[in-house]
């Protein structure tokens, strides 16, 4: 959505299609050692690998403003949440 707003569509489309290339490069790299979850990994890896594409470009040519410290402390707060929550589901459970 961001990109539309900026009128830059072909921004991330060659992205996606990097992100595409690199997870073929990977599904085939990975499928004969890891299986199904070589697939999975290079899923990973291409999703992360375009959303680094995706912000450096947001970074350097629109001056976006990452706040690492606030997605550090986001997600700290919601992993604890998870912990807390799935401790007493568990406990509840048995």
């Amino acid at each position: 959505n961001m990109f539309y707003a900026l009128h830059m569509t072909w921004i991330p489309g060659i992205i996606s299609v990097l992100a595409t290339g690199i997870n073929i490069l990977f599904n085939w790299l990975f499928l004969d050692w890891l299986q199904t979850i070589g697939l999975a990994l290079a899923t990973v890896i291409a999703s992360m690998v375009q959303t680094v594409l995706f912000l450096v470009v947001l970074r350097s040519y629109y001056g976006f403003s990452f706040y690492a410290g606030g997605l550090v402390q986001f997600i700290v707060r919601y992993v604890l949440q998870l912990a807390i929550f799935t401790g007493l589901f568990v406990l509840f459970y048995l």
